[in-house]
């Protein structure tokens, strides 16, 4: 998983075709570590193998949030 865009968002894009996830990354991070993300299919065709995660928390719930993907792929 990658990093898309810069991270001063509220929402950090999600980059989920090198990890192999498949057109919908977020299904797979909330079967496999509990993590709801957005779609990146519901922002269009050109979010296929694309989610968004919500960074505007407090950094431990983004930590464990991490940690929970990491521990998926």
């Amino acid at each position: 998983m990658t990093a898309a865009g810069e991270p001063r968002d509220v929402l950090q894009t999600l980059d989920g075709n090198r990890a192999l996830l498949g057109e919908d990354p977020a299904a797979a991070f909330l079967e496999r570590g509990r993590v709801a993300l957005s779609r990146g299919l519901d922002f269009g065709a050109q979010g296929a193998g694309l989610a968004r995660l919500n960074i505007g928390t407090r950094p431990e719930l983004v930590e464990e949030a991490v940690a929970r993907m990491g521990a998926a792929v």
